[in-house]
Protein backbone atom coordinates (compact mmCIF):
# COMPACT_ATOMS: atom_id res chain seq x y z
CA UNK A 1 0.00 0.00 0.00
CA UNK A 2 2.93 2.33 0.59
CA UNK A 3 3.98 2.11 -3.07
CA UNK A 4 0.51 2.80 -4.49
CA UNK A 5 0.18 5.12 -7.40
CA UNK A 6 -1.98 8.20 -6.89
CA UNK A 7 -4.60 6.60 -9.13
CA UNK A 8 -4.73 3.45 -6.98
CA UNK A 9 -5.04 5.51 -3.81
CA UNK A 10 -7.77 7.63 -5.39
CA UNK A 11 -9.64 4.53 -6.54
CA UNK A 12 -9.50 3.05 -3.03
CA UNK A 13 -10.78 6.28 -1.48
CA UNK A 14 -13.58 6.48 -4.05
CA UNK A 15 -14.54 2.85 -3.39
CA UNK A 16 -14.61 3.51 0.36
CA UNK A 17 -16.77 6.58 -0.17
CA UNK A 18 -19.27 4.62 -2.26
CA UNK A 19 -19.29 1.82 0.31
CA UNK A 20 -20.05 4.28 3.11
CA UNK A 21 -22.70 6.10 1.04
CA UNK A 22 -24.45 2.80 0.33
CA UNK A 23 -24.45 1.87 4.03
CA UNK A 24 -25.84 5.27 5.05
CA UNK A 25 -28.44 5.14 2.27
CA UNK A 26 -29.61 1.69 3.41
CA UNK A 27 -30.00 2.89 6.99
CA UNK A 28 -31.88 6.03 5.97
CA UNK A 29 -34.18 4.03 3.68
CA UNK A 30 -34.83 1.39 6.34
CA UNK A 31 -35.26 3.60 9.40
CA UNK A 32 -36.81 6.75 7.92
CA UNK A 33 -40.33 5.68 9.02
CA UNK A 34 -39.15 5.65 12.65
CA UNK A 35 -38.99 9.45 12.58
CA UNK A 36 -42.80 9.45 12.71
CA UNK A 37 -43.01 7.13 15.70
CA UNK A 38 -44.02 8.29 19.16
CA UNK A 39 -42.45 7.42 22.50
CA UNK A 40 -42.90 3.78 23.50
CA UNK A 41 -45.03 3.40 26.61
CA UNK A 42 -42.50 1.12 28.28
CA UNK A 43 -39.31 2.86 29.37
CA UNK A 44 -39.52 6.06 27.32
CA UNK A 45 -41.74 7.87 29.84
CA UNK A 46 -39.18 7.26 32.62
CA UNK A 47 -36.10 7.96 30.53
CA UNK A 48 -37.47 10.96 28.63
CA UNK A 49 -41.01 12.27 29.05
CA UNK A 50 -41.13 12.25 32.88
CA UNK A 51 -37.41 12.47 33.60
CA UNK A 52 -36.74 15.67 35.56
CA UNK A 53 -32.98 15.22 35.14
CA UNK A 54 -33.08 16.04 31.43
CA UNK A 55 -35.29 19.09 31.64
CA UNK A 56 -32.59 21.65 32.49
CA UNK A 57 -28.84 22.12 32.71
CA UNK A 58 -28.92 22.97 36.40
CA UNK A 59 -26.08 21.82 38.63
CA UNK A 60 -28.51 19.56 40.53
CA UNK A 61 -29.60 17.85 37.31
CA UNK A 62 -26.04 17.40 36.06
CA UNK A 63 -25.06 15.95 39.43
CA UNK A 64 -28.12 13.68 39.31
CA UNK A 65 -27.22 12.48 35.82
CA UNK A 66 -23.73 11.61 37.05
CA UNK A 67 -24.82 9.91 40.28
CA UNK A 68 -28.41 8.63 40.05
CA UNK A 69 -29.92 5.63 38.31
CA UNK A 70 -32.97 5.89 36.07
CA UNK A 71 -35.35 2.91 36.14
CA UNK A 72 -32.74 0.95 38.08
CA UNK A 73 -30.09 1.54 35.41
CA UNK A 74 -27.00 3.64 35.96
CA UNK A 75 -26.31 5.03 32.49
CA UNK A 76 -25.04 8.59 32.84
CA UNK A 77 -23.91 8.99 29.21
CA UNK A 78 -27.31 7.82 27.97
CA UNK A 79 -29.19 10.18 30.27
CA UNK A 80 -26.81 13.00 29.32
CA UNK A 81 -27.57 12.32 25.64
CA UNK A 82 -31.27 12.66 26.48
CA UNK A 83 -30.49 16.03 28.10
CA UNK A 84 -28.86 17.09 24.82
CA UNK A 85 -31.89 15.87 22.87
CA UNK A 86 -34.31 17.55 25.24
CA UNK A 87 -32.39 20.82 24.82
CA UNK A 88 -32.70 20.55 21.04
CA UNK A 89 -36.11 18.89 20.60
CA UNK A 90 -38.05 19.28 23.80
CA UNK A 91 -40.51 16.40 23.96
CA UNK A 92 -40.75 15.86 20.19
CA UNK A 93 -39.95 12.15 19.67
CA UNK A 94 -38.76 12.75 16.10
CA UNK A 95 -35.50 14.28 17.35
CA UNK A 96 -34.79 11.40 19.72
CA UNK A 97 -35.41 8.90 16.92
CA UNK A 98 -33.14 10.91 14.62
CA UNK A 99 -30.36 10.78 17.21
CA UNK A 100 -30.71 7.01 17.48
CA UNK A 101 -30.61 6.64 13.69
CA UNK A 102 -27.50 8.83 13.50
CA UNK A 103 -25.83 6.76 16.22
CA UNK A 104 -26.62 3.63 14.21
CA UNK A 105 -25.03 5.25 11.16
CA UNK A 106 -21.92 6.00 13.24
CA UNK A 107 -21.80 2.40 14.49
CA UNK A 108 -22.18 0.96 11.00
CA UNK A 109 -19.39 3.19 9.71
CA UNK A 110 -17.21 2.14 12.65
CA UNK A 111 -17.91 -1.53 11.81
CA UNK A 112 -16.79 -0.81 8.24
CA UNK A 113 -13.52 0.81 9.34
CA UNK A 114 -12.83 -1.84 11.98
CA UNK A 115 -13.28 -4.69 9.53
CA UNK A 116 -11.36 -2.92 6.79
CA UNK A 117 -8.51 -2.49 9.26
CA UNK A 118 -8.62 -6.09 10.48
CA UNK A 119 -9.31 -7.94 7.21
CA UNK A 120 -7.71 -5.50 4.73
CA UNK A 121 -10.65 -6.34 2.47
CA UNK A 122 -12.92 -3.55 1.26
CA UNK A 123 -15.58 -6.08 0.23
CA UNK A 124 -15.61 -7.94 3.55
CA UNK A 125 -15.77 -4.65 5.45
CA UNK A 126 -18.56 -3.29 3.26
CA UNK A 127 -20.70 -6.43 3.19
CA UNK A 128 -20.38 -7.02 6.93
CA UNK A 129 -21.08 -3.38 7.80
CA UNK A 130 -24.10 -3.41 5.48
CA UNK A 131 -25.41 -6.59 7.12
CA UNK A 132 -24.83 -5.01 10.54
CA UNK A 133 -26.69 -1.88 9.39
CA UNK A 134 -29.84 -3.62 8.12
CA UNK A 135 -30.02 -6.74 10.28
CA UNK A 136 -33.36 -7.03 12.11
CA UNK A 137 -31.60 -7.52 15.45
CA UNK A 138 -30.76 -3.79 15.34
CA UNK A 139 -34.37 -2.59 15.16
CA UNK A 140 -35.02 -2.46 18.90
CA UNK A 141 -31.87 -0.50 19.65
CA UNK A 142 -32.45 1.98 16.84
CA UNK A 143 -36.21 2.52 17.05
CA UNK A 144 -36.81 2.27 20.79
CA UNK A 145 -35.55 5.56 22.21
CA UNK A 146 -34.67 4.22 25.65
CA UNK A 147 -32.47 1.53 24.05
CA UNK A 148 -29.98 4.24 23.20
CA UNK A 149 -27.69 2.81 25.84
CA UNK A 150 -26.99 -0.11 23.47
CA UNK A 151 -26.13 2.24 20.60
CA UNK A 152 -23.81 4.35 22.75
CA UNK A 153 -22.14 1.29 24.22
CA UNK A 154 -21.55 -0.11 20.74
CA UNK A 155 -20.06 3.20 19.57
CA UNK A 156 -17.52 3.23 22.36
CA UNK A 157 -16.67 -0.47 22.05
CA UNK A 158 -16.15 -0.21 18.29
CA UNK A 159 -13.98 2.89 18.70
CA UNK A 160 -11.99 1.06 21.37
CA UNK A 161 -11.41 -1.91 19.07
CA UNK A 162 -10.30 0.30 16.18
CA UNK A 163 -7.56 1.73 18.40
CA UNK A 164 -6.69 -1.60 20.01
CA UNK A 165 -6.35 -3.57 16.77
CA UNK A 166 -3.83 -1.25 15.15
CA UNK A 167 -0.77 -3.13 14.00
CA UNK A 168 1.53 -0.77 15.84
CA UNK A 169 -0.05 0.89 18.88
CA UNK A 170 1.50 3.63 20.90
CA UNK A 171 0.87 3.82 24.63
CA UNK A 172 -1.28 6.88 23.90
CA UNK A 173 -3.47 4.85 21.53
CA UNK A 174 -3.76 2.08 24.11
CA UNK A 175 -4.89 4.69 26.63
CA UNK A 176 -7.49 6.04 24.20
CA UNK A 177 -8.71 2.49 23.57
CA UNK A 178 -9.05 1.81 27.28
CA UNK A 179 -10.81 5.15 27.76
CA UNK A 180 -13.37 4.24 25.07
CA UNK A 181 -13.81 0.83 26.66
CA UNK A 182 -14.49 2.41 30.04
CA UNK A 183 -17.03 4.77 28.46
CA UNK A 184 -18.79 1.75 26.96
Amino acid sequence: MKNDTPQETGFRLQASAWALISIVAAIVWLYWPALGFDFVNWDDPWYVANNQLIQSWSFENLKGIATESVTRNYAPLTVFSFLLDHSAWGLQPTGYHLTNILLHVVNSVLVFFLLKQVTRSQFVAWSTALLFAVHPVQVESVVWISSRKSLLSASFILASLIYWFRLERSSREEGISIGFLCAA
